[in-house]
């Protein structure tokens, strides 16, 4: 799984690979500090991809905290 965060422009600002188990059961994904200078809007994609078979993934509950 992957997730990444871009720009309206589809400009990539940062992406993340962690692992998940695949347990079925809900799994905090956390990704380091973003940078967005300003970019607003921004765009946040969940990819999901097990050598050519079909796979699921339910993205749910985001939180985002903003602080400088």
């Amino acid at each position: 799984m992957s997730s990444e965060l871009s720009d309206a422009n589809g400009h990539l600002l940062s992406s993340t690979y962690p692992w998940l188990t695949g347990s079925g059961a809900y799994q905090v994904v956390n990704t380091a500090r973003w940078t967005l200078n300003g970019v607003n809007p921004v765009f946040v994609k969940a990819i999901i991809g097990a050598n050519g078979s079909s796979r699921f993934i339910r993205l749910d509950d985001m939180t985002t905290q903003c602080y400088w």
